[in-house]
């Protein structure tokens, strides 16, 4: 005879293995987007912004018009014909959401979007989750303080080392984190990656199928990424419009008064110059040099503080020092650099205590061994604090 506290274990073992079992969903449609789609039905001009990095950008794709980004746009353009639609292209490939949330207001605010899918599963894949909490959770607060009838959702796509994990229904760790502050302020999200990963996993398709290297989805990627994306989209038609509610963050340090500093509005000496012809449509100008010992100063009030560059076949190396404390050196060159000019970033200190600080910034005569130059290319600062 089986005593019952037998029964009672065997029943939460059975219990566990079932949750353990279950499939994680791909979409998770919580608050939904009522607010953009009650627009759209009362035929008002309705602005969509796409935040994030090669992905959503188009990598991979053989043309713009396959992309996940542009198939969405277009579904919402033949499902509303009528409506003035603007789409606010935030994307910038390589980039995570720690610089989203500095740029978030300058590439995709001052649009004033009514709707902002959020893509950076793959970019922030090794990022430190306390990084990944507050950009994200930045992001948020950020677009709900400038609008709170603006709808958010979230986006998850596919790198292949996310397979093992979703063959085991695990969240990749960035995903994990993403999908946690959604649940917690309720906005949705649409998991494109098991949309993908399912099929892979079962022998439907073969990886090079859905795409030619780690990451980057060929056409047929984009419209199965683009089928579960329109697919939510249409379950969202009769969704109910409601103001959304700025909870109390759950990352108190959240980037949330994140913002850029132009680089050109520092204290620079004559080494110094303006060059409007190297902007990578990311900057407005940059604060360039190719001299050693060239210097710059300037307050900022924050705990953040990072730099935000062009960063190309003959960038230099620069140091910096914060508060009067020795100079750090940094090498912005990395491997892709030799191949290809493009917007970067680096975070020169992100625990700072909050409030006044100064810093100096002095350029190098020395170089990465691979860099053809000893250029510094400076488009802003990224600081956390102070006035906006």
């Amino acid at each position: 005879m089986i005593c019952r506290s037998t029964l009672l274990s065997l029943s939460y073992l059975l219990l566990a293995q079932s949750l353990a079992a279950a499939e994680l969903p791909v979409i998770q449609a919580r608050s939904g987007l009522g607010n953009l789609f009650s627009r759209l039905k009362s035929g008002q001009p309705t602005t969509i912004a796409y935040l994030g990095g090669s992905i959503t950008a188009g990598g991979g794709a053989s043309h713009p018009s396959k992309t996940w980004r542009l198939l969405s746009l277009e579904w919402f353009r033949k499902e509303f014909p009528e409506v003035n639609l603007t789409e606010a292209d935030a994307s910038i490939g390589g980039t995570g959401s720690t610089l989203a949330a500095f740029r978030l207001r300058k590439d995709a605010l001052s649009a004033r979007p009514h709707l902002v899918f959020v893509e950076f599963a793959v970019n922030d894949t090794g990022t430190p989750n306390p990084l990944i909490d507050r950009a994200m959770e930045g992001i948020v607060r950020q677009i709900w303080k400038a609008n709170r009838a603006a709808d958010i959702c979230f986006i998850y796509t596919l790198a292949d080392s996310f397979l093992p994990g979703l063959k085991e229904n695990r969240l990749p760790q960035a995903m994990a984190r993403h999908e946690k502050l959604a649940a917690y302020y309720g906005i949705p999200s649409v998991n494109v990656a098991l949309a993908v990963g399912r099929r892979l996993i079962a022998g439907e398709m073969p990886w090079s199928d859905f795409s030619k290297d780690s990451c980057h989805p060929t056409d047929v990627g984009y419209e199965i990424f683009a089928d579960a994306i329109t697919g939510f989209l249409a379950s969202q038609r009769n969704a109910a419009a409601r103001p959304h509610r700025l909870k109390k963050a759950a990352t108190p340090d959240c980037w949330e008064n994140a913002r850029l500093l132009d680089a050109w509005d520092t204290r620079h000496d004559s080494g110094w110059r303006k060059d409007d012809r190297l902007s990578l449509e990311r900057f407005p100008h940059l604060l360039v040099t190719d001299r050693p010992d060239a210097e710059l100063s300037f307050e900022f009030e924050g705990d953040t503080l990072g730099g935000y560059y062009y960063l190309g076949q003959d960038t230099g190396m620069f140091a910096i020092s914060i508060d009067g404390k020795p100079w750090e050196e940094i090498n912005p060159f990395d491997q892709w650099a030799a191949q290809f000019a493009r917007p970067h970033y680096r975070f020169f200190a992100t625990d700072l205590a909050p409030g006044n600080h100064t810093c100096r910034i002095k350029t190098l005569s020395r170089k990465d061994e691979r860099s053809l130059g000893t250029w510094t290319r400076l488009g802003y600062f990224l600081v956390n604090g102070g006035t906006r």
